[in-house]
């Protein structure tokens, strides 16, 4: 083992042999509140906490003393600094009406001995929580997010009854002090049965604490004796000489046993004072060879510093041209507020010619509205006239497709009246063929159409005769119409 791991083992072994005498106090009292929301507007309901002291980390870290706190919270939630902490929790647990109450021991550190300072001076201090989690838009911290770190004293707590009651241990601060405390106290323990004088027992109670232990024995002790015998006047004198020769007794054996436990004090703390030497030579050849890498450092830091200096400087040369830059744009920016102080005036000048010019304006103003109410009646009569033409345009339309209609019908018939006349030609000159050849007569030369009329028929067909000069048959009789049905003309038939 190395000489620095012995003096570490040394000091570890005389802190667990004094760890107790550390503690200037406790704490002990309500610490927070599930039932409400605190000064800062967020709740840290029920649930948060049982499932906080139901975590195996929570009950680790207090046997193992981790939830460590401080005077005043600090920036970080999760603060290792504990050069600056002053309480150890040590137990914390959640009552049936959702209060949460714990108790702090308050360690002998420099920040420890100054919270005293103030505790004697009358300051009470409070306890705070320490810890980060998500916070919802009601001011509910989320049991599932939030980290616990511990509690820390302050002067403006969370919640305003948040001040445990703190309870004063008589130790002092001085370690040789506290070992001397503690042989006290085992002297008293083992010696306090053979004390039977009250006022020897309330001269002890004077150096103790009236809430220390010893106190509580020494209080204890007196009940058990009753009175003394300034207040037992029926008491004999051989009683009061036999009660007085137990009370020279017990303090002479007291006071041997305590020159006997004070030389073993002194032998020790000679022993303790003789290692605590060693211990320091040891510590000052350590510190000398860590002021060595302490220089080294410094020597780093100086360059460090010279590199951050030419940075600033560059910083500074820069800073001046953005400056002369400045200037150059507060320039331009006057030159624009002379522009601008310039138009405002010409502006002002087109002001008052518009304003001179504003009746014009208004005379104009009336013609243009006489000359669009005129504008509006004659685009009312327009409107109409278009939508009168439009009717007529369709009456039109309309005639066209009957007139369409029509001579599409016309030609119909007329095509009908054309095939008719054909039909009746032909049937007239088959006729007129049929008649000619029954009298005998060469009729090739006669031309009938439908419009040749029965006589006419009769006259062309004799005239034919008279022409080839041939004999005239007998005359088969008179020549008279037969209405056909299937055809609107007369036809021709001989009886």
């Amino acid at each position: 083992m190395s000489k620095i791991k012995r003096i570490v083992a040394n000091k570890t072994k005389i802190m667990s042999a004094t760890i107790g005498s550390s503690i200037l106090g406790t704490f002990t009292g309500k610490c927070c509140d599930a039932a409400v929301f605190n000064n800062n507007d967020m709740k840290l309901n029920r649930e948060l906490f049982e499932n906080l002291f139901a975590s195996d980390e929570y009950k680790d870290a207090i046997k193992r003393g981790y939830y460590i706190g401080f005077l005043g919270h600090p920036e970080d939630p999760a603060c290792q600094d504990f050069e600056h902490a002053c309480i150890v929790m040590k137990e914390c647990h959640i009552t049936d009406n959702d209060e949460i109450e714990g108790t702090f021991d308050l360690i002998d550190t420099p920040v420890g001995r100054i919270a005293k300072s103030f505790i004697d001076a009358g300051v009470q201090w409070g306890i705070s929580i320490r810890g980060a989690g998500d916070v919802d838009a009601e001011g509910n911290v989320d049991p599932d997010t939030f980290v616990f770190r511990g509690f820390d004293l302050v002067a403006f707590p969370a919640y305003n009854d948040a001040v445990p009651e703190f309870q004063q241990i008589a130790a002092s601060k001085n370690l040789d002090d506290q070992v001397k405390y503690k042989r006290v106290c085992a002297t008293i323990n083992k010696n306090l049965d053979k004390v039977n004088d009250i006022k020897t027992i309330e001269a002890m109670q004077e150096q103790f604490n009236p809430d220390s232990e010893e106190y509580k024995k020494l209080e204890a002790r007196k009940t058990d004796i009753g009175v003394d015998d300034e207040n037992c006047p029926e008491c004999s004198d051989e009683d009061k000489e036999e009660i007085m020769g137990k009370k020279i007794r017990s303090v002479t054996e007291m006071y041997m046993e305590q020159l006997a436990e004070n030389k073993k004090l002194k032998a020790t703390l000679a022993s303790t004072q003789a290692k605590y030497e060693r211990e320091l030579k040891s510590i000052k050849r350590i510190t000398a060879s860590q002021s060595k890498l302490m220089q080294k450092r410094l020597d780093n830091a100086e360059i460090a510093n010279k590199k951050l200096n030419s940075k600033l400087d560059q910083t500074v040369e820069a800073n001046r041209k953005l400056n002369d830059k400045l200037l150059e744009v507060k320039a331009s920016n006057s030159k624009i507020i002379r522009d601008l102080d310039k138009s405002e005036k010409n502006n002002l000048i087109y002001k008052q010619k518009i304003e001179s010019s504003s009746q014009d304006l208004s005379d104009k103003d009336t013609i243009i509205a006489e000359l669009q109410s005129k504008l509006d009646k004659t685009v009312i009569a327009t409107t109409k006239a278009t939508r009168e033409a439009s009717n007529r345009g369709e009456q039109i339309e309309d005639l066209k497709s009957e007139i369409t209609a029509s001579k599409q019908e016309l030609g119909f018939l007329e095509e009908r009246v054309q095939a008719m006349e054909d039909m009746l030609g032909e049937y007239q000159q088959a006729y007129a063929n049929i008649y000619a050849n029954a009298i005998g007569i060469q009729a090739s030369g006669l031309t009938v159409t439908a419009a040749t009329s029965v006589r006419d028929l009769e006259n062309l067909i004799k005239g034919a005769t008279n022409t080839a000069n041939m004999g005239v048959c007998p005359d088969y009789g008179e020549i008279i119409p037969v209405e056909d049905e299937d055809n609107d003309d007369d036809n021709l038939a001989v009886l």
